[in-house]
């Protein structure tokens, strides 16, 4: 580990993205990091925020990593990670800050532990710029199941703006290594599945409107044969922190892709621009005939790299997100990335390491079988 990588929030997408794909990784790894301008284009508040302090101590304890600079609205932090440590752990950023992007941080480093990890994760389920819980648990999981991981994530409270206070158990067992993946072909939708929500002084009439307009637009863009199931939930009181809306709209296909969209209810919105501006992106992403969406395939970069094998993805728009997730993982990793256009869409293709789990997995277990 004598090399120290240099990482430069201020490249590229330039946000908390960057700083999550690089902890993860170097974790794996075993690379000595250090940040500078950390979410350095996040004008009013750049640098470590809750959620983002919160994360990088998760992998810490997890990892015993030796670290500087861990404040709020520190730009600069050195990241030393040592041997990986497997467990019960708990996190919460005292806000509502997103439980999705502490998913984010975590997920790789808990695949390649001695055994099984439960996290105990706290913040907001729903909440603005990031993705909802409910698609980390209902597309992302399902796809790195196609990798080989051994993922499972359970809600358990929901939290919205402002406390959070939202609470989802992520569990995972260990891998011996990831497997490439193919995702180039997105057939033909089967169904659609999602939920409409509502919580606190939010009435239940709102998540049946939102679930009624969105059924509304799916049978007019795709007629009736197509079944659609989209589950209305009121919260109650002892399931959910906070007063909010929303819905949560999947697409199935034949391949087994799922492609995802979601709008969030604020204030002087009306239902009908959330699901229309949300049915529209999905609308988008299904004619395209991605395989991915574009809330998800910067998220499998990392992945790609880490596996055995060639792994082919096929986009519609390559995201800024995507091609950030990209840059760092090629600098960290020294694989690439090529891209081919073909008619309008972009493949995807990376020949990963190969990376293997460095504890003896069969050993762990016997061991356990033995006590």
């Amino acid at each position: 580990m004598s090399k120290t990588f240099t990482i430069d929030g201020w490249e590229l997408e330039g946000g908390g993205q960057i700083f999550r794909i690089c902890v993860g990784l170097a974790t794996i790894l075993n690379l000595k990091i250090k940040f500078i301008n950390i979410r350095g284009k996040r004008r009013k508040k750049y640098g470590l925020r809750p959620q983002t302090l919160a994360g990088l101590r998760l992998v810490q304890e997890i990892c015993n990593a030796e670290i500087t600079g861990d404040t709020i609205g520190s730009q600069s932090v050195t990241f030393t990670p040592n041997k990986i440590t497997s467990g019960e752990f708990f996190c919460d950023p005292l806000t509502a800050g997103s439980i999705s992007l502490l998913t984010q941080i975590s997920i790789p480093v808990i695949l390649f532990g001695p055994s099984n990890f439960q996290l105990i994760l706290k913040g907001g389920t729903h909440v603005n710029y990031s993705p909802p819980i409910h698609d980390v648990k209902n597309v992302l999981l399902p796809i790195l199941s196609r990798f080989g991981a051994k993922l499972d994530l359970e809600i358990e409270k929901y939290g919205f703006n402002p406390k959070g206070g939202g609470q989802v158990l992520l569990t995972s067992k260990p891998i011996e290594r990831l497997y490439a993946i193919q995702m180039v072909q997105q057939g033909v939708i089967t169904k659609f599945t999602g939920i409409s929500y509502s919580s606190g002084n939010v009435k239940a009439e709102v998540s049946e409107k939102l679930a009624i307009l969105f059924t509304r637009r799916l049978k007019q863009e795709f007629g009736i044969k197509i079944p659609i199931s989209i589950k209305v939930v009121h919260l109650k009181k002892d399931q959910a922190i906070g007063n909010g809306c929303g819905i949560c709209v999947y697409a199935h296909t034949s391949t087994d892709c799922i492609l995802s969209t979601f709008g969030i209810g604020k204030k002087h919105v009306s239902s009908k621009d959330v699901v229309n501006e949300a049915a529209d992106r999905l609308f988008e992403d299904i004619k395209s005939g991605t395989c991915l969406d574009r809330h998800h395939q910067d998220q499998v970069i990392l992945f790609m790299a880490l596996a055995q094998g060639v792994s082919k993805i096929k986009v519609n728009k390559i995201t800024s997100h995507t091609e950030t997730a990209i840059h760092f993982v090629r600098k960290l990793t020294g694989v690439n990335f090529p891209i081919e256009e073909i008619q309008g869409s972009f493949i995807i293709s990376c020949e990963g390491l190969g990376f293997c789990n460095k504890f003896n997995l069969n050993t762990n277990i016997n061991k356990k079988q033995n006590n």
